[in-house]
Formats: structure tokens, C-alpha cells, sequence
């Protein structure tokens, strides 16, 4: 694969990022004044997966970053406007 001839259009995306959750909170975030913790790993504290399952027991048997993933891959077809 050479990449001539193939095209891609972005369509939607989803964020699901320390600095926001979700398309506004993510660029709000960005532009903000950053990060205050000086170490290198920063914690999603307030994330609640249950909205992007079908019940809260499937959510629950989901691992953080499958949650994550989900999360973001739900809002960027939202925004493509397949869901």
C-alpha cells in the first residue's frame, strides 16, 4: 500500500481525555492552563460509562480503557451523524 488514490473524510470524532470528556470540554481543556499535577499520569475522576451501554451491568463488566474507547467511539459517530 502506497497510500495514492485512497481518500478519508473525518466525519466525527470523540474525545475521552484528562483535560475533557467529550468534543468541548476537550478543546476547552487544551486551551486551558493545563495540567496543575506534576506527575505523569493523570486519573479521569469523574467518568461515568453507563450512558454509552445498554445497562449498568454491562458497563461494569467493561475494563476503564474499553469504557474509554466506547465512550469516544459512541460521541464520534453522534457527530457523524450514524447514531
Amino acid at each position: 500500500m502506497n497510500g495514492q488514490g485512497r481518500r478519508v473524510a473525518i466525519t466525527g470524532y470523540g474525545v475521552v481525555a484528562p483535560c475533557g470528556i467529550g468534543k468541548n470540554d476537550y478543546w476547552q481543556g487544551l486551551l486551558g492552563p493545563g495540567l496543575s499535577d506534576s506527575g505523569r499520569v493523570t486519573e479521569i475522576d469523574d467518568w461515568d460509562p453507563t450512558p454509552y451501554y445498554d445497562s449498568p451491568k454491562d458497563a461494569r463488566r467493561a475494563d476503564r480503557s474499553e469504557q474509554f474507547a466506547v465512550g469516544a467511539a459512541i460521541e464520534a459517530m453522534e457527530q457523524a451523524g450514524d447514531l
